[in-house]
């Protein structure tokens, strides 16, 4: 009742979420159809909802704050904004670049390096894999950093250990991609947050998948089972 007492409801307001999905299913850049949802929400709000103009831009901006009588429904539609972004786009800047002044100075190649020293084996290799894309995520707070610097460090190793870079590939994929969501100062954790609003210390324990993808790669890499091998190259000689 309090919607309908404060909200025009109409079937053509389905086309805003149904646009985003269309957009999707598609295979529509998601940036586009984020943009078609918006564009169709703001043609709603003007046209179906009869909201001014400038009270639309206010809620682009800062939000919105509807006062419905139902506090549950105040709590639940509070929000919003690109002034509710600030703070994570912030983190993430501030994040590219710290790890890009980190890379442009060699501090990371250094102490990848010396973690090469003590890769003699495949499964050591993998484990200094997994270890270095987990540790990229936690000290340059960055999922492609911690997926395109140790591909670069560890692409010579690999192939001087007759590994495919298929097992490179995915070493970093369940050392670096599907552990950032987990690290709350990470890019992907702040976006969780910002977006979900749920910490990744309340879902950390319910991720199954991001805890137990590097344990099975490290498992996999020791073991040996599946890691793809090719004819190993000679030091000098790396692609």
């Amino acid at each position: 009742e309090a919607i309908q007492r404060n909200y025009q409801l109409s079937p053509l307001l389905w086309l805003a979420p149904l646009s985003v999905v269309g957009g999707l299913f598609f295979r529509v850049p998601a940036l586009g159809a984020i943009l078609a949802g918006s564009l169709v929400g703001v043609i709603f709000a003007l046209t179906i909802q009869k909201v001014p103009a400038g009270e639309v831009v206010a809620v682009l901006q800062s939000g919105s704050a509807p006062e419905t009588g139902l506090a549950q429904l105040d709590e639940l539609l509070t929000g919003g904004g690109l002034e509710s972004m600030y703070w994570t786009i912030g983190l993430i800047l501030c994040a590219l670049s710290f790890g890009g002044l980190m890379e442009a100075t060699g501090m990371l190649r250094v102490i990848v390096e010396a973690i090469l020293t003590a890769a003699t084996t495949s499964g050591r290799l993998v484990l200094a894999t997994l270890s270095s894309s987990l540790g990229i995520n936690l000290v340059a707070a960055d999922q492609y950093l911690s997926v395109i610097l140790p591909g670069r460090m560890y692409r010579a190793a690999y192939a001087r250990a007759g590994l495919d870079p298929r097992s490179l590939s995915r070493c970093l994929e369940d050392g670096g991609t599907v552990t950032s969501p987990l690290i709350p100062w990470n890019t992907c954790g702040a976006t969780m947050l910002g977006a979900l609003k749920v910490g990744p210390h309340l879902f950390a324990p319910y991720a199954f998948f991001n805890l137990l993808c590097p344990l099975v790669s490290a498992l996999l890499g020791l073991t040996g089972w599946t890691m793809r091998r090719r004819p190993a190259v000679e030091s000098g000689k790396e692609a």
